[in-house]
């Protein structure tokens, strides 16, 4: 029998979000705002995406089986609210984007995006 694992098809979505994410940070010209503004657009998308999924993750899955087994969900919210945090200051980040960047500051935010990524990959594995 095939147990339902009713996770899987979100986070395979997500992976492949994240992956894109990545890719489009990482050859990105920051110098260029016609680029910066596709990347904006693109990351927006994407955080809006990981956000909804947390907060729909929370309240019908997490918060029904806190109230079955009191206690069992305190590892997964205490990863989204870290999870929430990085979120939000990599949004901040990509929103500040203006074209007037250097690539070596693109760079730097693409490390960090990166570093981001194998965090949350590893919370949803």
């Amino acid at each position: 029998m095939n147990q339902l694992k009713s996770l899987d098809p979100p986070h395979k979505g997500l992976r492949n979000a994240l992956g894109k994410l990545a890719f489009i940070t990482g050859k990105t010209n920051f110098c260029n705002q016609e680029s910066v503004e596709k990347l904006k657009t693109i990351a927006g998308e994407v955080f809006h995406i990981l956000k909804d999924h947390t907060h729909t993750e929370n309240k019908f899955i997490l918060a029904p089986l806190e109230k079955r087994i009191p206690g069992s969900t305190d590892h997964y919210l205490s990863d989204h609210d870290k999870i929430d945090e990085m979120e939000t200051s990599l949004l901040e980040r990509y929103n500040s984007l203006n074209g007037e960047q250097s690539n070596e500051d693109g760079h730097l935010l693409y490390l960090d995006f990166c570093q981001f990524q194998s965090m949350y990959l590893e919370h949803i594995n």
